[in-house]
């Protein structure tokens, strides 16, 4: 679906492995085979410099949108669990179609994509209006998460007064 979709909106690639993630076999067979050359790399890059330069991420499941969103980069997160009972069971939580999904889907803190069709509706909000992504992407971020005004204020007021009493 990546490749798919970095072929159609000529994209470039770039991988942040998860720190215990250790197979890069997986990426080099689905960005290298088949038609269409996409360009494609690994970065070890802090997800804040790689979000500086990208329209928008892709996570199968990470803590990181969250950082990425306070950025202006929207996530669109691409699962699907039917058939997995670890994480398709009673107990799950559940987006509006019924469809098992995890916290950051289910609060509507990532844009939620199941099938190839939603993963490029997505894409296509993001080109067409990214800003209203966003906007509604942090309005849900607010319900949940309180923003404080001029916290960048307070932490540095709280790095100089450790200073000073050193």
């Amino acid at each position: 679906m990546i490749k798919k979709i970095a072929l159609e909106h000529d994209l470039n690639i770039i991988i942040k492995l998860h720190p215990k993630e250790i197979g890069q076999n997986l990426y080099k067979r689905a960005f290298d085979s088949g038609s269409g050359k996409v360009n494609w790399k690994f970065s070890v890059d802090h997800p804040f410099s790689l979000g500086k330069n990208c329209q928008f991420a892709v996570s199968f499941y990470s803590g990181v949108p969250l950082d990425l969103l306070q950025l202006g980069v929207p996530t669109i997160e691409l699962s699907d669990f039917r058939g997995i009972d670890h994480d398709d069971h009673p107990n799950s939580l559940r987006n509006t179609r019924g469809e098992a999904v995890r916290e950051y889907r289910y609060l509507n803190l990532v844009l939620g994509a199941t099938t190839f069709e939603e993963f490029q509706n997505h894409v296509k909000k993001i080109f067409s209006d990214k800003q209203k992504v966003i906007n509604d992407l942090n309005k849900n971020y607010s319900k949940i998460f309180k923003h404080k005004m001029k916290s960048s204020d307070i932490i540095s007021d709280e790095i100089i007064n450790a200073f000073n009493e050193m």
